[in-house]
């Protein structure tokens, strides 16, 4: 009958399903393979895996210190010092002094009594030490300590190393020196020389904590002269300074009461010392500069004279003296061999600046540097034609108080609006290791 199914057909149908499921010969074996290349691919992904990770760890124990100097900024000198900008600026408070660079760090005292570690590479606050009265004066290096002077008559060491991440550190040691302007330290052979009052000079020798009494005090009868804060200077076995307006030499080492070998006027006098090879240097306000003999020990005459208006303090290298406010130009460079005969000593060259001088004159790598009251970095060469050009002009703010230098690739900048500025070749940022 059609249209019926019978048992035959049945079985032809399932014979095709049997057939249509029945695996191919060898698919077994193509299977196998695939489940075998399954497990290679993740054996060798978990290895690579591994590699990765321990090629990590591996990255992580490569001190970051030694990756920071492949991008260190360049040296600069004469070739490179037309290429000057600001790396970064750091505000640091009311009227900064001149910064002071001891290792990857830089010191600057404040108005307010604060003095600020600053790392040089990043402009960050690395600690801060706090004191009564004013820094007016730039701090002095003391083997690893850092030592300020305060209008409150404190003079402070602090350990250069004291504290991280902008911890508040306390001196190591302090000494009360009963001044009132904050004359500026100095560290000569191991000792601490300052000027108190306008007739002391007291030095400090073998100060390690708590405070520390004087180990002798060089005495003059009081002048009455305008002050200059003075910081000493010592040549030859010899501390040179300021007293009462007129320059005093004390012997390096002496009594408990010291009596100077000499003292000389010259005019009130209103800059330096400043030693140079042959002489030790110092400004008046008559108008010139004067050289004394560093081999001066007793009562003699200044061997060296130059014009200068209100000069703001010299610098001495490469046997020239490099001053400002000379007649018809900013800057001018002295030669200090020099001598004078009736005239003053003739400049080798003069360059402008713009507005008037306000910083002292800094030397660096055959650059000289000085900062004006409009702000603006000046950079001469210091071998130069008669009439020198700067080789570049950076605008840095308002009024420049003090320079300082590091490591010769960054020449660091304070102003009177409270920053500090790092000026490097191209504006790259310094690199350090400082924590």
């Amino acid at each position: 009958m059609s249209g019926v199914m019978t048992m035959d057909d049945l079985h032809d149908i399932l014979d095709r399903g049997q057939q249509l499921h029945r695996p191919h010969p060898g698919a077994f074996d193509r299977l196998e393979r695939r489940r075998r290349r399954k497990q290679r691919t993740r054996r060798l992904s978990g290895a690579a895996v591994a590699l990765l990770v321990s090629g990590a760890a591996a990255w992580m124990l490569i001190p970051l210190g030694g990756l920071e100097h492949r991008s260190a900024a360049p040296v600069i000198d004469g070739a490179t010092a037309t290429r000057l900008g600001v790396a970064w600026t750091t505000g640091i408070g009311d009227s900064p002094t001149a910064p002071v660079v001891a290792g990857d760090l830089a010191f600057v005292g404040t108005g307010s009594g604060v003095l600020y570690a600053i790392d040089v590479g990043s402009g960050r606050v690395v600690w801060v030490g706090r004191l009564r009265g004013s820094i007016v004066a730039p701090p002095a290096i003391h083997g690893d300590e850092v030592v300020v002077h305060t209008t409150s008559g404190t003079l402070a060491a602090f350990d250069a190393g004291c504290g991280t991440r902008g911890a508040t550190c306390t001196p190591a040691w302090t000494a009360d020196t009963g001044d009132d302007v904050g004359a500026p330290p100095s560290v000569l052979d191991g000792v601490v020389y300052v000027n108190a009052g306008d007739d002391r000079l007291v030095a400090f020798e073998g100060c390690s904590s708590g405070r520390c009494e004087p180990a002798w005090v060089g005495r003059v009868p009081a002048g009455g002269a305008p002050r200059w804060p003075a910081a000493p200077a010592a040549v030859d076995g010899w501390v040179w300074t300021v007293l009462g307006g007129d320059p005093v030499v004390f012997p390096a080492r002496c009594d408990e009461v010291c009596r100077p070998a000499q003292r000389q006027f010259a005019g009130v006098m209103s800059v330096g010392p400043i030693v140079g090879d042959e002489l030790v240097v110092l400004g008046s306000n008559s108008g010139y500069l004067y050289g004394f003999r560093t081999d001066c020990a007793d009562r003699c005459r200044a061997v060296w004279r130059a014009r200068a208006d209100a000069p703001t303090a010299p610098a001495v290298a490469g046997g020239t003296v490099f001053v400002s406010g000379a007649p018809g130009g900013g800057l001018a460079a002295v030669p200090e061999d020099c001598r004078m005969s009736g005239a003053p000593c003739p400049p080798s060259w003069v360059g402008d600046i713009d507005g008037s001088p306000t910083s002292p004159v800094v030397v660096s790598n055959g650059v000289v540097y000085i900062g004006s009251s409009d702000g603006h970095l000046h950079a001469f060469p210091a071998i130069c034609d008669e009439t020198c050009s700067a080789s570049t002009v950076v605008k840095v703010g308002s009024s420049i108080g003090g320079i300082g230098v590091w490591g010769g690739r960054a020449i660091l900048v304070t102003s009177i609006d409270g920053t500090m500025r790092a000026i490097t070749v191209g504006g790259v940022a310094p690199t350090t290791t400082s924590t």
